[in-house]
């Protein structure tokens, strides 16, 4: 079952930062979901208010979205949906 999922997050992801750790710790001391949904919303407005043209905040939203992916594959999460919108 989902929930009877232990994870190491210490062993298996060391260069994860105290609060990253933090976070997966939260999420496998429960019931592990067997499905998580994502909306990627805030790229352009993160670029823009960074001084960076708006490919860069795209590129950077999914660089993040990959590596959050691998984390949910790390913790053993079933299923994943993406929501991605755009004006362009």
């Amino acid at each position: 079952a989902s929930g009877d999922h232990k994870f190491d997050v210490a062993a298996a992801m060391p260069e994860f930062t105290r609060l990253e750790r933090i976070g997966c710790r939260l999420i496998a001391s429960g019931p592990l979901p067997r499905h998580i949904a994502f909306i990627m919303d805030g790229n352009r407005r993160f670029a823009r208010d960074h001084g960076l043209d708006v490919s860069s905040g795209h590129r950077m939203g999914y660089e993040t979205l990959e590596q959050v992916l691998r984390w949910c594959g790390e913790l053993g999460v079933q299923a994943i949906t993406v929501y991605a919108f755009s004006l362009e």
